[in-house]
């Protein structure tokens, strides 16, 4: 189905764009932009969706510890 792979290849560019985001940089956009996610993403030079994309491992980690996300602790 031709869907199916196109949607794969942009999820996948998706989270191969989010790995472009330093952790480093990540915690101090958080905290100077206090989590708000637009000012986050204009500091990061990142899309909305990257940073989203980037998030959602991060909250998965925290929501349900590491080994749920194929993770080593």
């Amino acid at each position: 189905m031709p869907g199916t792979v196109h949607s794969v290849l942009v999820v996948g560019a998706r989270l191969e764009l989010a790995r472009f985001i330093s952790p480093i940089e990540y915690r101090f956009a958080e905290s100077t932009y206090d989590g708000e996610a637009y000012s986050m993403a204009v500091e990061l030079g990142v899309t909305m969706q990257a940073l989203r994309d980037y998030q959602t491992p991060l909250e998965q980690r925290i929501r349900y510890g590491a080994e749920m996300v194929g993770q080593q602790p």
